[in-house]
């Protein structure tokens, strides 16, 4: 039996173990989708998230330092600008109790009955300054632009089944007349197994300017003490992350980051690919409930470099190690999913 704004139950107490129970999960939810949308994976940090799943304006800035590589004529460095803006498309939600049972226990793990799901779009366009080193052209302008959807749908057993649909291009000024489409999706599903515990598993599918790529990723998070969380997300990135406080956290490790675009080279199109292992370190502090700020900093283990769909004696190239520093700000708008489920178990409570 289900019933609706209850005067039986006036214990805080209680009312605060729902919601916080109901928040976490949902927060845990959100922080792995985020980390999986994202091509190159930054962290599991729990501003990150509430940026993806609320109505957002995002944008970062990206420095990769001058690499030198043999058989080219100069250097490999970039400087990348980008915006997110994410809105609603779709939510449902309902949530009711069942009083049936007095006992805490059995209140918060069949007491509650929670259907969820939520559909957002979202649009990102960007551009990176090249200096590829390939031939006499001293830089190159590319350009990017993408809109898709994502969601997720919460089970009984507060599995999250997830997916999202992408589209878009990728290309220097100079072949933009010729793009050619980029898309990519993602499957798969999360298991909480704990407040900062969990496990996700799933399959990344992308097709770009005719190759066809499916990449399975398994993924999770383990608390190492009350500050420390060991996460990874295979075979993307490994880290770790620390709260300092509410408000700021920091975390490090190695991740994978790459790009593939669109070029004009020797007077042919040709796709420019590449990819690097890096050290990272992160810093993120939120400034108030709307806005906060990112500080992310590393060095470049390995970097390579490869063409497609060229003539060219030589199409792979190895650089040397380098760093970059990356800058960001966001603001939010708005409430996710689960704060909005969360506020109405609190008005069915009390």
């Amino acid at each position: 039996m289900f019933y609706k704004k209850s005067k039986l139950f006036h214990n805080r107490t209680f009312h605060r173990k729902i919601t916080f129970t109901l928040m976490n999960k949902g927060i845990l939810t959100f922080l792995f989708i985020c980390t999986i949308l994202q091509i190159r994976s930054q962290s599991f940090e729990m501003d990150q998230v509430q940026q993806v799943w609320r109505p957002r304006i995002k944008a970062d800035f990206r420095y990769v330092s001058a690499a030198r590589y043999k058989d080219t004529s100069n250097h490999f460095s970039y400087t990348d600008q980008n915006c997110v803006v994410t809105f609603p498309i779709k939510t449902k939600f309902s949530a009711g109790l069942d009083l049936s049972s007095l006992k805490l226990k059995d209140l918060l793990s069949k007491g509650i009955s929670v259907r969820a799901s939520q559909v957002m779009g979202n649009v990102k366009f960007g551009a990176k300054q090249l200096h590829a080193g390939l031939d006499s052209i001293s830089s190159r302008n590319l350009y990017n632009a993408s809109a898709g959807i994502f969601g997720l749908k919460l089970t009984k057993k507060y599995r999250i089944l997830f997916y999202s649909v992408n589209a878009g291009f990728n290309e220097e000024d100079k072949s933009i007349h010729t793009m050619a489409l980029r898309a990519s999706g993602i499957m798969g599903q999360f298991h909480i197994r704990g407040l900062r515990k969990n496990y996700y598993y799933g399959v990344v599918l992308s097709y770009t300017d005719g190759v066809f790529a499916p990449v399975p990723f398994f993924g999770g998070m383990q608390p190492v003490n009350s500050r420390l969380n060991f996460s990874y997300t295979l075979p993307a990135q490994v880290c770790l992350q620390y709260k300092i406080n509410t408000n700021n956290w920091i975390n490090g490790g190695v991740t994978l980051d790459g790009f593939r675009s669109g070029m004009m080279y020797k007077g042919e199109r040709i796709n420019f690919n590449y990819a690097s292992l890096a050290l990272f370190t992160t810093y993120r502090v939120k400034v108030n409930k709307t806005f906060g700020l990112k500080v992310n900093g590393g060095y470049t283990l390995i970097q390579r470099a490869k063409l497609n769909n060229t003539d060219a004696h030589k199409t792979r190239y190895r650089m040397k190690r380098g760093f970059f520093i990356e800058a960001g700000f966001y603001t939010l708008f708005g409430k996710n999913l689960f704060e909005q489920v969360a506020n109405v178990v609190n008005d069915s409570v009390l």
